[in-house]
């Protein structure tokens, strides 16, 4: 686990705790390292958004657990997409 994934952890525990009806979270990363946050959000009643990616264990792991899935690859495209300048 990077330095990263210590501090989008630490966040979103501390933000489950002081953001009174925080009811929805976005991780968007797809590393197994957050499976156990994304349990400790759920335990709160806080629904999980979560980015997937692959087929492999950890992929499903996150899949059954988030309430949502964003798959790595739609929102690859949806980051792709360029606003048309207008005028």
């Amino acid at each position: 686990a990077s330095s990263a994934d210590f501090d989008i952890t630490i966040d979103a525990v501390e933000m489950s705790y002081k953001i009174k009806n925080l009811d929805e979270l976005i991780i968007l990363s797809f590393d197994s390292d957050f499976l156990t946050v994304l349990n400790h959000l759920q335990v709160k009643d806080i629904d999980v958004v979560g980015m997937a990616y692959g087929q492999d264990r950890p992929a499903k792991a996150f899949r059954r657990l988030v309430d949502r899935v964003i798959e790595k690859e739609e929102f690859d495209i949806a980051m792709r997409y360029v606003r048309p300048r207008r005028g």
